[in-house]
């Protein structure tokens, strides 16, 4: 084969404007179809818009034609509503009326007024001259405490209340005059202290081993009842400046206080008196606080301790357990001088009608508590033991009990004052750098965020009248961390607790009352289910996509789920924990109980997903803004596709927002969940009784399932 020949220049050139022309040929070409693909895209985009506002328009006005359909239908159940709440608390205060007592109720605030008045002039030192010679005994005084903390139970009731209905002032009005109560205790702790040291040898102990050793004990509680929130109070004095063996002096004050007092050496020793009380209230009394409000209205700025660590809570992510535990150290009146044969003299000074509280350590009371992380220097610390009420469910996780201390300086509960805190059965154990007033405490969010929640139609737990004769009944499940509580709603309005099955809990599950009232003695039992904007902040901080729902989200799904809950079972969206704040996803369907109850067989239907969002969180809106939105709230919601998050990544799918098929979007739950139900679900729906319906929504309301979790 030959050699090949060398291309002439003339080849080359030609090849090279061949190639230069084909290219120019794609360039074109493809310039072409790029333009003709943006064309058919630009009229896609185009009709697409034109789709995405037609729909818009159309959904405007079948929305705003809707709210005319049901324009005031929800202004007149709520006035239903709030019109059975007032009759229901009349009948208690005419019933009170009429059976001639002259202790208020806390219902009714004005008569709490009047009797606060009462309790002032009460305390006036004429008076009390006048009709008791001048003593106010121990006896005395915790008789009156006792009726003083029933009026404060009742206070705290209609607290709960007021908060289960959303009427924050009144919450706070009672919030007021429950903190006003408190103090008149303490005012009447304080003054019967003041006459137990002015009389001393009237509890006298006679020690026949040391005839020297002058003491003096006197303990008492107002516990008649068994009441978790008895007032205890013990009151030791060391009368005569003493020798002692051993590090400490043991104080293990019984007769029901059930405190256990351990002072080191320096102070087991002096001529001074040793108070332990326990309130049953986490409550701080008037000469040791700086600030006229109440605990509560300064929870908000109760932080952390300077120096802290990182081991530390604040004040205001703090629940306390079975009220508060007062040890102080007290100063002790002039003793009274002998004369003669049977005659003593005792002098009359500004302690023998108040108390002279001494810090010990010693420190700077004006000076705000600073946190070392050290071990407490020897005899500056005492050793407590103290008794957690029957009702209280103690923490189990390892580090979760804690022992605040309340800070003069600051007006706040501050953490870090404490040691070595063991719980062993019912007992807390801790050792204290600081006297005062000490709580023990968990954190508020233990129980929160919930892993998981439902609501659904239930046969009522004990039934009260004729089996055949259907009542609407709902129970309302809240998986927590630590436990699931489930809480049983009943057509007369009234709640009660039906599981965990604990014997702290037992009185709430025997009991029924309003569902403002049992969330708030489980918050007193340490299942604290009513988490508030701090509480979010609290969740928040532990990181993640956690968000609370907006508000008006949230109001829309308490009342209209309320209305449904005779009929659906209702639980949360395990697919759609991601959502934004403005929408919220649940799953719904008929309920099967009723026919499950009748064949004994149960029977399971399946769920659907059904979101409720902002309009202005809304697809609809983002693609079509120039349409306008919805009226205030402005709230709608529609069955979507939903997901799924089993756990199992083979069938889990994300969560998908598109409507489910046949479905459209509504301004109301029961329109949106027509299509899915029968006309026997909507009949039970219809026959329910609004104080049931207003007993499911106040739950939903306090426990807030559709933000936390």
């Amino acid at each position: 084969m030959g050699k090949k020949g060398k291309k002439s220049k003339a080849e080359l050139e030609a090849e090279r404007i061949e190639e230069e022309r084909l290219a120019e040929e794609r360039r074109i070409a493809e310039e072409k179809a790029e333009a003709e693909r943006l064309e058919r895209e630009r009229v896609a985009a185009e009709k697409l818009k034109a789709e995405q506002k037609a729909y818009r328009e159309e959904e405007l006005q079948r929305l705003q034609d809707e709210l005319r359909d049901e324009e005031g239908n929800l202004p007149r159940r709520r006035s239903k509503i709030n019109a059975l709440r007032e009759e229901a608390e009349t009948d208690r205060n005419w019933t009170h009326f009429r059976n001639c007592v002259q202790v208020p109720t806390g219902d009714d605030a004005l008569a709490v007024n009047g009797y606060l008045a009462r309790l002032e002039q009460d305390m006036n030192e004429e008076k009390i001259r006048h009709d008791f010679a001048g003593r106010f005994t121990i006896e005395h005084s915790l008789s009156r405490i006792e009726e003083i903390e029933g009026v404060a139970r009742g206070v705290e009731g209609a607290r709960a209340d007021a908060l289960a209905r959303g009427d924050l002032s009144a919450a706070a009005a009672c919030d007021v005059q429950l903190h006003n109560l408190r103090d008149a205790v303490v005012q009447r702790l304080n003054r019967c202290t003041a006459d137990v040291l002015q009389h001393s040898d009237d509890y006298k102990l006679v020690n026949e081993q040391d005839p020297d050793k002058r003491e003096m004990l006197a303990c008492k509680t107002d516990d008649v009842t068994g009441s978790a929130q008895a007032t205890r109070i013990a009151i030791w004095a060391n009368l005569k400046q003493t020798m002692q063996r051993g590090p400490f002096k043991q104080l293990s004050f019984g007769d029901g206080v059930d405190v256990h007092v351990d002072l080191p050496k320096a102070l087991g020793t002096q001529r001074l008196c040793v108070r332990a009380m326990v309130l049953g209230g986490a409550h701080v009394g008037p000469t040791r606080r700086n600030s006229e409000g109440t605990l509560l209205q300064r929870r908000a700025s109760m932080d952390l301790p300077e120096g802290e660590d990182g081991s530390l809570l604040a004040g205001r992510d703090m629940l306390p357990l079975g009220g508060s535990v007062q040890v102080e150290v007290l100063g002790l009146p002039p003793p009274a001088r002998r004369l003669k044969q049977g005659w003593f003299v005792t002098p009359v000074t500004g302690l023998s009608t108040s108390v002279d509280v001494k810090p010990f350590p010693e420190y700077e009371e004006d000076k705000p508590f600073r946190y070392e992380a050290k071990d407490p220097e020897p005899n500056k610390y005492i050793r407590l033991r103290v008794s957690l009420p029957p009702t209280v469910v103690p923490p189990e996780e390892e580090g979760a009990l804690r022992v605040m201390w309340f800070d003069t300086a600051c007006d706040k509960w501050v953490d870090g004052t404490t040691c070595e805190i063991k719980l062993a059965g019912r007992e807390v154990s801790w050792v204290s750098n600081r006297t005062g007033v000490l709580c023990i405490a968990q954190p508020r969010t233990l129980d929160l965020p919930y892993k998981s929640w439902s609501l659904s139609p239930a046969l009522p737990a004990v039934q009260d009248g004729p089996s055949e004769v259907e009542e609407a009944c709902a129970v309302l499940s809240l998986e927590t961390p630590r436990m699931t509580v489930r809480i049983e709603a009943r057509g007369d309005g009234s709640c009660r607790l039906v599981g965990p099955d604990r014997p702290e809990l037992k009185p709430l599950m025997t009991n029924s009352t309003t569902a403002g009232r049992l969330i708030a003695e489980l918050s007193k039992c340490g299942i604290h289910l009513a988490p508030d904007a701090l509480d979010e902040e609290a969740v928040a901080s532990r990181g993640g996509t956690w968000a609370a729902k907006d508000e008006q989200v949230e109001q829309k799904l308490c009342e209209e789920l309320a209305a449904l809950a005779a009929g659906f079972d209702v639980a949360n969206d395990p697919s759609a924990k991601g959502l934004p704040s403005g929408r919220c996803s649940v799953r719904l369907r008929e309920t099967a109980m009723y026919v499950a109850a009748a064949s004994g067989q149960e029977t399971t239907m399946d769920y659907d997903t059904l979101l409720v969002e902002r309009d202005h969180a809304s697809k609809s809106f983002q693609n079509a803004m120039d349409c306008g939105a919805l009226p205030a709230p402005g709230v709608k919601c529609q069955l979507v596709q939903g997901g799924s998050a089993s756990g199992n990544p083979e069938t889990d799918r994300p969560f998908d927002d598109s409507l489910a098929p046949g479905a459209e979007s509504h301004v109301f739950l029961a329109r949106a969940a027509r299509p899915v139900a029968s006309d026997e679900a909507f009949d039970r729906v219809g026959a329910a009784p609004l104080k049931f319906q207003q007993a499911v929504e106040e739950l939903l309301h306090l426990t807030r399932p559709f933000s936390f979790c």
